[in-house]
Formats: structure tokens, C-alpha cells, sequence
């Protein structure tokens, strides 16, 4: 059995190496001997192109003025020769056991379409290390409709959903495990540590507002979210990652039909509640929590109901091949 390992990223040089290593020693660890890896950059302005050259068997391609994660995936998967397809985020390390652990006696993947759990290491904007999580294992393996960048997923599964939605600038791997779970597979989550995750805080005030600045709520909730209305595992997201969304659209929803603005009062109030009972101890961020919540729900909203953004042929996104043998 050949397995594809597809590594995408964008100015991901600092960390990639790391990522090519724990790849080569997590198949070495696996006995694995049939295998390819590409690595799909998205026009790099840092080292990527260099690191990636300085290691052996990588075939390495580069998308040159369009790009986004989906383009990167769907670029790659279409080089890509194995039953299985293991997606990769650059900044991602592995740990050596990982792939191992979720291999049959056969060595094919215990299930069609699988991930594990990671830890993050987070960085300032410097690159310094500020701060490391854990992993935080639920006990038992979980079978859900989400994954992040990083999973296994069947060839055959991949083609018979072309692919990922380039049409989403983020959220697109929410969007696969939907499209999955549809035609009845769900993501197999082992109780496994699979990874780390070489990141900026996903609470550090500077991304958090360029995210919102940058639209990319736009995609992730109101574009998703429409998506997949029919879906009845996206109300469990929803709940979850966005309650003021949802009071938003009830205050909206009961002012119209009441008559009486008076019932949007509802939704500022439960705004600053959410931000009172949040973990962060830092005041500033508490304040400052307050509007980011409400521009964002805002502008998912107004995406949810207005915004349609449009699929791009495969074939109108140029690329360039930089290693087409891996060697």
C-alpha cells in the first residue's frame, strides 16, 4: 500500500524541517517502506522552497499567485499516487509513534478517515516560545463530524468529493468532515497523541483581530454555515463556538416579530456575560473581547445572508513544479 503524505504551507520555513523529520521518523517507526511525500508551498517569501530542497524524496510544488489551504490540498492530492492520503500542516511535528498506533497488522489506517490530538507550542510575533499545552486525552477513541488540517482520508473518499471547496479561504477541513459525514463516515479522533502544533496563540490580540479584519469569518462561520444548514451536525458547532451568534439571530428574529427593538437589549447583555465567564484574566483583552464578538457575529451574519463566493477551476490556478521526482 502506497500513502501519500501531502504537507502544505506559507512562510512556514522556520518549522518545516521539523515536520519533514518527524514524517521520515514517524514512517521509519512504522516500518512503512511504500511511500511519497509532497510538499504544496503557496508562494513563500521566507526559506520554505530551501528547507524543503534540502531533504530527500520530497516532491515539491508551489502555487504562484492564488493560493489558500483548499488549492494547496487539491494541488497535491493531485500528485499524489497512494490509496491514502495523509494531510499536513507545515507547522505541525510529529510524534515518532503516532502513524504506528493507528496502522492495522496489514499496515493500512484502522479506518477510512482518522486524525489524533496535538498539543500546541505557541509563539509571539517574534518567534520566541511563550508557552506549551497538553494534549489532553478524552480516554477513548471519538467518531465526529470535524477535523483540523492534519488526517488520513481514503483516496477513494477524496476523488468522490472532489476535493476540497476552494471557495473557502479558512475552514475548508470543517467543510470536508461535514461533506463526510453525509455519506456516512466520520472522522475516527484516536486517543492518540499525534502531534505538535508550532503556532501563534489563537487568544493573542494581534491574530485574533487581523482574522477578523481579514474576513476570514466571512468563510469560517457565516459561508460554512450555510453550507451545510441541512447538516444536522453543524448545530452542534454552532452551540459551541458561536452562542452569541445565535442570540444575536433570536433578538433579531423576536424584534421583528414583536414589533419592539427593545428584545435586542438581549444580545450586548449576553455578549458581556460570555466575556465575563471567559478564562482570559487579562482585562484589556476582556474589553476588548466585547466588540470583537459583535463585529464578528456581525459579519457572519451578513455572510451567512449575502456573501457567495465562487468556486475556481482547478485548472485556472497556476502553478510550478520545483521537484517533480522527490529525490
Amino acid at each position: 500500500m502506497l500513502i501519500s503524505f501531502i504537507i502544505i504551507g506559507r512562510n512556514e520555513g522556520r518549522f518545516l524541517g521539523r515536520c519533514f523529520t518527524s514524517i521520515f521518523a514517524m514512517v521509519k517507526r512504522a516500518g512503512i517502506e511504500e511511500y511519497e511525500i509532497i510538499y504544496v508551498d503557496s508562494n513563500s517569501s521566507d526559506q520554505s522552497i530551501e528547507v524543503a530542497a534540502g531533504f530527500p524524496k520530497i516532491k515539491t510544488l508551489q502555487l504562484t499567485t492564488i493560493y489558500n489551504q483548499s488549492m494547496g490540498r487539491n494541488l497535491g492530492a493531485g500528485h499524489a499516487s497512494g490509496e491514502y492520503f495523509f494531510f499536513v500542516d507545515g507547522d505541525m511535528e510529529f510524534r515518532e509513534d503516532f502513524f504506528a498506533k493507528v496502522l492495522d497488522d496489514n499496515k493500512k489506517p484502522v479506518h477510512d478517515f482518522i486524525s489524533g490530538y496535538h498539543a500546541d507550542k505557541y509563539y509571539d510575533h517574534d518567534g520566541n516560545l511563550t508557552g506549551e499545552g497538553e494534549f489532553n486525552l478524552p480516554g477513548a477513541d471519538k467518531y465526529v463530524a470535524e477535523t483540523g488540517g492534519t488526517f488520513i482520508i481514503k483516496a477513494e473518499y477524496w476523488k468522490k468529493l472532489n476535493g476540497m471547496k476552494n471557495r473557502l479561504k479558512v475552514s475548508e477541513d470543517i467543510d470536508i468532515a461535514l461533506r463526510m459525514s453525509r455519506i456516512g463516515v466520520l472522522l475516527c479522533k484516536k486517543n492518540e497523541e499525534m502531534s505538535w502544533h508550532h503556532t501563534i496563540s489563537y487568544h493573542d490580540r494581534k491574530r485574533r483581530w487581523q482574522t477578523l479584519l481579514n474576513k476570514n469569518y466571512f468563510y469560517a462561520k457565516g459561508v460554512l454555515y450555510r453550507m451545510h444548514i441541512l447538516n444536522k451536525y453543524i448545530y452542534k458547532r454552532i452551540l459551541k463556538h458561536d452562542p452569541t451568534l445565535v442570540i444575536l439571530i433570536a433578538s433579531i428574529i423576536s424584534s421583528l416579530a414583536l414589533g419592539s427593538w427593545l428584545y435586542m437589549i438581549f444580545y450586548p447583555l449576553f455578549v458581556i456575560l460570555r466575556v465575563i465567564l471567559s478564562r482570559s484574566k487579562d482585562f484589556i483583552d476582556k474589553l476588548l473581547d466585547i466588540p470583537f464578538f459583535i463585529f464578528r457575529d456581525i459579519q457572519a451574519l451578513f455572510a451567512f445572508l449575502f456573501f457567495y463566493p465562487a468556486e475556481i477551476p482547478e485548472n485556472k490556478i497556476p502553478y510550478r513544479i520545483i521537484n517533480k521526482r522527490g529525490d
